[in-house]
Formats: C-alpha cells, sequence, structure tokens
C-alpha cells in the first residue's frame, strides 16, 4: 500500500480528486488487510478432528472456509479452541482438503 500523503485543499476538484485517490486504496485493500486473521490449509480425514497451530495472540472467535476439496465437511472440532491450538473436524465418511480463515 502506498504511503499516505498530505493534501492541500483549496478546490472542488482537489477534494473530488483526494477521493478518488483514498477510493483507489481501499479498493486495493485485501481481506487479511481489513481483518485480524490466517489462513491455513488443512487435510482432515474421514471422521476424523485435526488441531491448527492458533497464529493470533487471542483465540479466534469465526472461521470461515475459503476452498474445499473433497466431499467431506469442515466443523469447529469438538477439542475446546485453546491460544495454541484450534481444531476442525470432519463428520464426512469422505476426506477433505479445505483452506480455512480464522478470525479474531
Amino acid at each position: 500500500m502506498s504511503v499516505l500523503r498530505e493534501w492541500k485543499v483549496e478546490t472542488f476538484a482537489d477534494v473530488v480528486r483526494a477521493f478518488r485517490a483514498i477510493r483507489d486504496v481501499l479498493q486495493r485493500l485485501t481481506f487479511a488487510d481489513n481483518f485480524e486473521s490466517f489462513e491455513e490449509e488443512v487435510t482432515i480425514g474421514a471422521t476424523s478432528e485435526v488441531s491448527v497451530v492458533n497464529k493470533l495472540d487471542t483465540i479466534p472467535s469465526r472461521y470461515l472456509v475459503m476452498e474445499m476439496v473433497g466431499d467431506g465437511t469442515v466443523r469447529k472440532g469438538s477439542t475446546t479452541w485453546t491460544s495454541e491450538l484450534l481444531y476442525l473436524r470432519n463428520p464426512s465418511a469422505s476426506s477433505v482438503t479445505a483452506k480455512v480463515r480464522f478470525f479474531v
């Protein structure tokens, strides 16, 4: 992201130019720029639970499955999440590989 600089606003055209510049920066923000989060790829066998190392300073409050390959399902594990480890499970009869983003 570019470094913000001072704007000299004297005319309406200056205001429009400033808003366009701000809009351009905001449109380039990624999902990760907007949220304290991390993404992890996991493979979970059929009817299994896996642990994921927590890369945040606190226990996440949410997760979002970004991509999934396979006929399995990704659910929050039955083991309690801690500041060190998070748990996901696949209750399905088939394995699944998924990209999961965890959020504060």
